[in-house]
Order: structure tokens, then C-alpha cells, then sequence
């Protein structure tokens, strides 16, 4: 959605739920909070980022636990912003987990089809790199594990095992979504360290094919920069749960967007900021 002259804007629309699918599980503790607020204050703030598949679906690139939280709530639209993912830079997290033990994040050797094969950090970047190994472990200290599938997995068997592998902490310790594996630099901010998990990169390729055959990474991987993000939307879900067809509500839309512009309320940023109270 644009207007004249050098004014540019995302690109907001509401679709129907059902076209909207997951590249990566949702985090089950988020999602039933973030539907309880939902509820609570009847407003999303800020709308999920999905970029079209190609077949009528769209890709959500970031709002997971949103577009999850919407969906237990039999929200039958959402509004959303839709990017051209050719537009977007896809990075990766790492997962930084506290309060719990290395002794237990050591326990993915445990997981069917996993195991862990003692190595170094230079070794285990080159190696995660050329795909020789699935991630790899950074424990407090220094001491780097590579996590290592049987055989020569392909991408589903690579996402389904990093799955077994997640789930050994998902849920019983705190993730930290982290972009260095330098331990020590880590430790100067947070306490309590059980270890690191570094993941592969993916491209955007990976994530359309995951999405098209119903495969899933675990939540908190993949990180992509949006160009011109959307923020404070406020949706009304009393809005999206109106029964008027999907026409009516984007031509809606059309006309909220206009007044937000004749009134000065859209603001856009060119700087990078940093924000200390999220």
C-alpha cells in the first residue's frame, strides 16, 4: 500500500487466517498469554509479517505466536503486512539457554538419531557452514560439542531433528535469541548460563519449501530484517471477527490508512533505534 508523491508505506492488508501458515513452531507459554491479552484488551498491536507462497498462502516471517494466538481464538481474518521476501535479509538466532544445567542441555545426545562429537570453534563454524553437522554447542567456559545426525539427512530429516534436539530445554529453561557464539562475551550479560546452541543459516528457499510441505523448525531460529516495518497498528479484533467479506474490510483499510496520513500519525524512521522499555 503506497501513496503519491515520497511517501512510502507498508503494505497492509487482512487476509483470511486459514491462508496464513507457520514456517516454525510457536512457543506454546507466549501463545496462550498472548491469547488471554487479546482478549483482555480486544487489540493486536502490531501486525504479523507474511510474504506470499505462490499458491494463494502466505509465509509468516515473523508473528508465529501471533498469528498462533489468533487462530486458537477462531479470529477468521487478520490483518497483516505482506512483503516480497526478495526484499528481506533472513539471519539467524542462536539459542543462549539459563536457568538450567550444561549437564542437562548435554542431554540432546539422548534424542533418537542425535549425538555429540567433542570439537572446537573454528572447526564447528567450518563444519555448520559446509553442512557437515546440524549446530553445535557452546558450554560456560568454552568447550564446543558439534550436534551430528546419522547418515546424510535432507533438509525435512535436518529440521525434524533439530526439533528433538530443541526440545530437550523448550519449556524447562529460558531462551535468549542471541546472534554471537562468544561465550565470553555472553556471560558478561546474562547469569546463569547452561550453554549455546548455534544454528545453521537458512535461505528463503528453505523456508518456503519447510512451509509448503507442512515441515516446521523449532521457534527462534530464523530472524528476518524487514524493510519499512509496520508498527502500532492497534487492530480492533472486533474488526477481524466481523463477519463483512474480506473486500469491504480492506477497502476499510484503505480509507483508516488515508486518515492516518491526513492527520501526521504515520511516522517513519530512517535511523536505527534501540529501545530500552519493550
Amino acid at each position: 500500500m503506497t501513496s503519491q508523491g515520497e511517501l512510502r508505506l507498508p503494505h497492509l492488508e487482512v487476509l483470511a487466517t486459514e491462508t496464513v501458515v507457520l514456517h516454525e513452531d510457536s512457543d506454546e507459554r507466549r501463545v496462550a498469554g498472548m491469547a488471554h491479552r487479546f482478549q483482555a484488551e480486544g487489540l493486536m498491536k502490531n501486525p504479523p509479517i507474511v510474504a506470499p507462497m505462490g499458491d494463494g498462502r502466505y509465509v509468516v516471517l515473523d508473528g508465529a505466536n501471533r498469528v498462533s494466538a489468533l487462530k486458537r481464538l477462531g479470529v477468521p481474518d487478520i490483518l497483516v503486512q505482506v512483503v516480497d521476501y526478495a526484499s528481506c535479509r533472513l539471519t539467524t538466532w542462536y539459542h543462549l539457554v539459563t536457568g538450567a544445567t550444561s549437564e542437562s542441555l548435554l542431554a540432546v545426545e539422548r534424542q533418537e538419531g542425535l549425538h555429540l562429537v567433542a570439537s572446537d570453534l573454528d572447526r564447528a563454524r567450518a563444519d555448520l557452514a559446509a553442512d557437515r553437522i546440524l549446530a553445535y554447542l557452546v558450554l560456560p567456559g568454552g568447550a564446543v560439542h558439534a550436534l551430528v545426525g546419522e547418515g546424510e539427512p535432507d533438509l525435512a530429516q535436518r529440521t525434524e531433528l533439530l526439533r528433538r534436539a530443541v526440545a530437550v530445554y523448550k519449556g524447562k529453561a529460558n531462551i535468549h535469541r542471541v546472534q554471537t557464539d562468544d561465550m565470553a562475551a555472553l556471560e558478561q550479560f546474562y547469569a546463569d548460563i547452561a550453554g549455546l546452541i548455534v544454528f545453521p543459516s537458512y535461505r528463503p528457499q528453505d523456508v518456503l519449501a519447510m512451509a509448503l510441505d507442512g515441515a516446521m523448525l523449532p521457534s527462534g531460529i530464523t530472524r528476518h530484517l524487514i524493510p519499512l516495518r509496520a508498527l502500532h497498528t492497534n487492530t480492533e479484533l472486533a474488526f477481524l471477527w466481523s463477519d463483512h467479506p474480506l473486500s469491504e474490510k480492506n477497502r476499510w483499510l484503505v480509507e483508516w490508512t488515508r486518515n492516518k496520513v491526513q492527520l501526521r500519525a504515520v511516522r517513519h524512521y530512517e535511523e536505527q533505534t534501540v529501545l530500552y522499555d519493550e
